[in-house]
């Protein structure tokens, strides 16, 4: 089995998990934003506990923000999770998945 972190969401490349059987599972977090960060918001930690998923950023004075997830970058569209956030921090309760790309944004 191979695990690796990326600590670069630019050079995330190749595969993250390899092997063979159910043991060889490998879980993998990264959180995605654009560059340079809307608005300045910098991803400060983003951690898995069970099915659930929390992320912090930089907060803005009188900000507002948005969550959202998909779990895979193939494809376009990228799901809600909430909006009208004041708060920089969110969990994400339904982090089922064993990979998950999550992007914060401020309109």
């Amino acid at each position: 089995m191979l695990c690796r972190m990326f600590t670069d969401p630019e050079n995330f490349a190749g595969s993250v998990a390899g092997g063979s059987g159910p043991s060889a599972a490998c879980t993998a977090v990264m959180a995605v934003y654009a560059a340079p960060p809307a608005n300045n918001i910098t991803i400060t930690s983003a951690s898995r506990s069970g099915n659930s998923f929390i992320l912090a950023w930089s907060s803005n004075t009188g900000g507002t923000y948005s969550v959202l997830r998909k779990t895979n970058l193939l494809n376009s569209s990228w799901t809600l999770l909430k909006s009208g956030l004041t708060s920089p921090t969110y969990t994400d309760t339904t982090a089922s998945a064993t990979m998950g790309f999550y992007k914060v944004s401020s309109p």
